[in-house]
């Protein structure tokens, strides 16, 4: 039987436009405060280990559309807003440590101030932010608080994620497919 949850009172996102889908990441953690406690889930544990989340997955893909034969500038400048929408919200996540936060403010410095709408810039910023995701990967790996944060919420994905779809959807789509 389902659990009943409250949901909180925040608009729900817009789900399109490079702005909006970046901007996701903030309305997450509000409602990740609010539900997660109703289910028995650390609030905290949780936004600390999806943001951590982010940083060494979901942000690496905004430099993996690019090939040789594909680089609409457009794309690239859409990316680069993105990135930094991202990386604005991570560093004032207060779960993120502070030492990985002045690394983020460090990249972010870098990578903003680089012109993503050439082929070589844009792949000059991707090898600065991988080497901050790599550096991000590693902390993880050898910080036992961290690592504890990134397994819980995985553990906690599946939970979440249903009450998420239904916030955003109105209705569980994966649910409706089952």
């Amino acid at each position: 039987m389902e659990r009943e949850i409250s949901q909180p009172d925040i608009p729900r996102p817009k789900l399109h436009g490079t702005e909006n889908h970046a901007a996701l990441f903030a309305t997450r953690q509000s409602w990740v405060r609010h539900v997660a406690p109703q289910l028995g889930i650390d609030e905290h544990k949780q936004i600390l280990g999806e943001t951590l989340h982010k940083i060494v997955g979901d942000d690496s893909n905004l430099f993996t559309w690019a090939s040789d034969v594909y680089f609409p500038a457009e794309v690239a400048k859409d990316a680069k807003t993105g990135l930094g929408i991202r990386l604005v919200n991570e560093i004032s996540t207060p779960e993120i440590p502070d030492y990985i936060k002045e690394k983020l403010k460090r990249t972010k410095d870098r990578v903003l101030a680089i012109d993503w709408t050439k082929r070589e810039d844009f792949n000059f910023a991707g090898n600065i932010w991988y080497e901050t995701r790599d550096w991000v990967e590693q902390e993880i790996a050898e910080d036992e608080k961290l690592t504890e944060a990134s397994v819980y919420a995985n553990s906690n994905s599946k939970a979440l994620n249903h009450y998420w779809r239904i916030f955003i959807y109105g209705f569980d789509p994966i649910e409706k497919r089952g």
